[in-house]
């Protein structure tokens, strides 16, 4: 370890710490260092819930396997960051809830990741939050920076559920995470990178950065960012001789079938995708930080302007919400879903072409197989 910084142990998280203080024009809350009393005295109907939530997962070999915790944590400071630059006449109560490090992990197969079932993740989450609204708070954040597709499908799930539950309070649950991806992969990242290059007085993206951008999808140019801003002593500088690594689309689906296959290069593989290297391109921190923050103010305003049924409709889900086979037992709607359109063609018996009846029969076959599949590699 470097002599700039001394050696901290875990429970200096407590030793130096307040359970309130004061940063400009936000009252900053730890909710783990409240007694009852200060707890009961608080402003709740008015406080923001900060919630961090992420696996911890193989990163590459060269960074930590909380990197995705403590980038979800890090992007709270450029929330509060947010707000105290567009609102700063504005008081707000910003209460930090202790982070969850468990999630559904894409790349559970490999050897330190620590996984948790898809509906254990959303019941946990779910009673977590639940926790918060009996204590009186009704306006939350989820930040999480793991990007697995049942990982964030599932926040999404949990949120709506107590948002349901608790519709009469006006309990408003934002989870920023899908609109983030959207915005970064889907809707012209090219033009969305080359807009906020220029925001920030950046020069434009090369072709070489646009392919590595295009190719960033785990422990690459972004993580590797974003770990050496918070400190770059807890990154391996190894990262700097890793070149392209992809895996075929079929990876996706093979890792729902088993956690043996749920891997990136084999149990002790690689561990990326990507092009770590070009992390150190150029300072990619004032473009990533520039994007949060736009995202991230969307949803401050929807959480504390917005009308209850706005909110609902703009803000609670993502267009990932569509995608039912992420649902927490998908398999059983892989299954209804396809049974109630066959039944719907045959009561249309004289107009049901009769030669695709084969082909509407595989669907099932596969599903069948891969359930197989599945059980025979799961440990006994």
């Amino acid at each position: 370890m470097s002599s700039k910084k001394r050696d901290t142990r875990f429970f200096e998280a407590f030793t130096d710490a307040k359970a309130e203080y004061q940063e400009k024009n936000l009252k900053v809350v730890r909710y783990d260092l409240l007694t009852r009393d200060a707890l009961l005295e608080m402003d709740k109907e008015n406080a923001l819930v900060l919630v961090a939530v992420s696996p911890l997962e193989i990163h590459g070999g060269f960074l930590p396997l909380g990197t995705d915790l403590i980038e979800a944590i890090m992007m709270f400071q450029w929330i509060k960051e947010v707000i105290q630059e567009r609102q700063p006449d504005k008081e707000f109560i910003i209460v930090e809830a202790s982070p969850l490090p468990i999630g559904w992990s894409g790349v559970r197969g490999m050897v330190g990741t620590i996984h948790v079932r898809h509906k254990t993740f959303r019941d946990v989450l779910q009673q977590y939050l639940e926790g918060f609204v009996r204590a009186g708070f009704k306006r939350f954040l989820v930040s999480s920076a793991h990007h697995g597709n049942i990982h964030a499908y599932a926040i999404e799930e949990a949120a709506l559920r107590v948002m349901k539950k608790y519709e009469e309070l006006d309990v408003r649950i934002a989870s920023p995470l899908n609109w983030i991806v959207k915005k970064l992969m889907i809707d012209h990242p090219r033009k969305t990178w080359g807009d906020i290059a220029e925001q920030v007085g950046q020069p434009p993206l090369t072709e070489e950065e646009y392919e590595a951008l295009a190719k960033d999808d785990h422990s690459s140019l972004m993580e590797v960012s974003f770990m050496n801003h918070v400190n770059s002593e807890l990154v391996d500088p190894a990262y700097k001789e890793k070149d392209l690594h992809t895996t075929p689309i079929s990876h996706m689906f093979k890792k729902l079938l088993s956690a043996k296959l749920g891997t990136l290069g084999g149990p002790t593989g690689v561990g990326y995708n990507g092009v770590p290297s070009m992390a150190d391109s150029r300072d990619w921190i004032p473009l990533y930080k520039a994007l949060i923050k736009d995202v991230g103010w969307f949803f401050i305003e929807g959480l504390f302007e917005k009308s209850h049924e706005e909110y609902i409709d703009e803000y609670a889900t993502s267009f990932f919400y569509n995608l039912v086979m992420l649902k927490t037992n998908w398999k059983w709607r892989a299954v209804v879903v396809p049974a109630l359109i066959i039944t719907a063609l045959l009561c249309y018996y004289p107009l049901f072409p009769w030669n695709l009846l084969s082909l509407l029969y595989i669907p099932f076959l596969l599903l069948f197989v891969g359930l197989k599949i599945k059980k025979a590699l799961e440990p006994s």
